[in-house]
């Protein structure tokens, strides 16, 4: 069980929050997403998955190409 979350980011996506946050298990650092929530006061009640890396305070990026 995790002790600590923070550095919470949110994209909106197909209408719903995602949400990546940086975790704290005694001396182990890791990242923790949430499942889409509709509403931030959701995330009391949604799963949250570990992620397979160790990494922490993640940057999202938008991406949108050009029709050329």
């Amino acid at each position: 069980m995790r002790e600590a979350v923070k550095d919470l980011v949110t994209v909106i996506h197909n209408g719903k929050h995602l949400v990546y946050a940086s975790d704290v298990a005694g001396s182990s650092h890791g990242s923790t997403t949430y499942c889409p929530l509709a509403n931030r006061p959701d995330m009391a009640s949604v799963r949250q998955t570990e992620m397979s890396q160790a990494a922490v305070a993640r940057t999202p990026l938008y991406f949108a190409p050009k029709n050329v």
